[in-house]
């Protein structure tokens, strides 16, 4: 009789316990449909379910103005509602976010919307947040700003509250990753930016297939610009990285990676010069990382056979002048803006290529991030310069055709941001300057005149040896002007007669 009664307690207790389970599911939904409404996201339909702990929402639909979301299906799973009675804590084991898209119509004059932060968070954790199959699309009237193809995103062990909502990255996580097949994204107002596919697990991460393109022609881009500005194109087979990590550390990123690295790259820079210059000053790169809003740790980036090519215009009526570095190699170390020691060490670039396609060169270059004075040393040689593949760029640009053979150079500058010096010496035989006029014909007489004032001892002379002081640097210019005005004024130095050679 006794063990009778307690079938029917028990079988009292459960009925209970599903009375308030079905009570409780039916509150939860009802408050989901509450909120969705208020939200203004529709959906065709919601299932809530007290044991075990699921929340499924189909079709879920969401439309303002210009912008229009969908997801085939949300799954929240392991929601503990103890936890939230008591403590007013949200746990949720899993997230699932199936085949979302999202479309976002949008004008210049668009006016950007305020974020809807609430001013007050529970503690958020869910352990495992995914989304499957996702597609992105953000137009500008006729013109796709962005479009992102299959984006998979999975984090583990998420965690969000009123102190993550005040950093950069809202949430941490401990695990992630995140792959896409196709991203096409305008990154400025003359270029665009393509990638194939990238995949990111855990702490590497791979690039297939990388283009930075012009959206306009060389003809049209000018339009585009208020002043001087390379019109570049990029295609990067692959880009791979070891070691990646991302985090906040107080109210700033920090990016660390151990290495990075980038296979056959083809780089093309092309910079109209009869636009007006762009008077804006100019950081040199270690002052542009030290300012940089970002905590940067790199420590090795290396660049496998690469093509780099520089096109210069000057007139209307003339062609680009044109270099190129065929063969480039690139070894960077320690890319640091910070460190925990509190001391940065040196950042040191070596280079190599082939100058036109045919003359080898090699360049150590070094600077410190941490020098407020910028310093910084490049040095370097150079061997076989055959004078009419420079003709390549000067005689487009400039008007200029040279002969002869640079049989060697070397160089070796230091300086700061304001000012550089350092040492140049050149080995080279019967090196003539032609100017010539529009239609490319020598000026015989000022020509025969320049080359009175060029040097010619043979190459075992070890002629054009020098040493320049205080060469100025433009602060609006790049380092890289910074660099060939060092060796201009070598140049100047090292290959005109003085008076003194003269009287010899």
């Amino acid at each position: 009789m006794k063990k009778y009664k307690w079938w029917i307690v028990a079988g009292i207790v459960l009925v209970l316990l599903s009375g308030a389970g079905f009570y409780v599911a039916n509150l939860a939904e009802n408050k989901i449909k509450t909120e969705l409404d208020k939200a203004q996201v529709g959906y065709s339909d919601i299932h809530v379910r007290l044991f075990p702990s699921n929340v499924e929402i189909k079709e879920v639909k969401y439309q303002k103005e210009q912008k229009t979301g969908f997801a085939k299906s949300l799954k929240v799973s392991g929601v503990s509602y103890w936890d939230y009675l008591i403590n007013k804590n949200i746990n949720i084991d899993k997230i699932i976010v199936s085949e979302p898209t999202w479309e976002q119509k949008s004008s210049d004059n668009e006016s950007n919307e305020k974020n809807n932060t609430p001013d007050s968070l529970p503690q958020i954790t869910v352990k495992k947040f995914q989304i499957e199959e996702a597609n992105v699309l953000m137009t500008n009237g006729q013109d796709t700003v962005l479009n992102l193809n299959n984006g998979n995103l999975n984090l583990q062990d998420i965690s969000l509250n009123n102190n993550t909502m005040k950093r950069k990255i809202p949430l941490e996580w401990e695990e992630a990753s995140f792959t896409f097949e196709k991203l096409f994204s305008h990154i400025d107002k003359i270029h665009s930016l393509s990638i194939e596919s990238f995949a990111f697990d855990t702490t590497n991460f791979t690039i297939q297939n990388l283009e930075i393109n012009p959206r306009y022609s060389r003809a049209g881009y000018v339009y585009h610009i208020p002043h001087e500005k390379d019109l570049a194109t990029l295609k990067i087979s692959e880009i791979s990285g070891k070691e990646f990590h991302l985090k906040n550390r107080k109210d700033t990123l920090a990016f660390n990676l151990n290495m990075l690295d980038v296979k056959k790259p083809n780089l093309n820079l092309y910079r109209d010069k009869t636009v007006k210059d762009d008077p804006t000053h100019k950081n040199l790169y270690s002052k542009m990382l030290r300012i940089a809003p970002i905590l940067i740790r790199v420590d090795s980036i290396i660049i496998n056979n690469g093509y780099v090519s520089y096109e210069e215009k000057h007139k209307e009526e003339q062609g680009a002048g044109k270099v190129t570095f065929a063969n480039f190699e690139a070894n960077i170390g320690k890319l640091y803006n910070h460190d925990p020691s509190g001391e940065i060490p040196d950042t040191k670039i070596n280079m190599k290529a082939l100058v036109f396609d045919e003359s080898p060169v090699d360049v150590d270059w070094t600077f410190n991030i941490g020098s407020p004075q910028d310093y910084f040393n490049i040095q370097g040689n150079g061997h076989n310069f055959n004078a009419t593949s420079i003709n390549n760029f000067l005689t487009p640009a400039f008007l200029i055709e040279t002969e002869g053979i640079v049989d060697k150079f070397y160089f070796n500058y230091s300086g700061n941001y304001e000012k550089a010096a350092g040492d140049f010496q050149i080995y080279y035989d019967n090196f003539k300057v032609n100017l010539l006029n529009k239609d490319r014909k020598e000026k015989k007489i000022l020509s025969w005149i320049g080359n009175l004032f060029v040097k010619n001892k043979p190459k075992s002379d070890g002629n054009g040896e020098t040493h320049v002081e205080d060469v100025k640097r433009d602060d609006t210019k790049s380092f890289w002007n910074y660099f060939w005005n060092c060796i201009q004024e070598s140049l100047v130095q090292s290959l005109t007669v003085k008076s003194d050679d003269k009287k010899d």
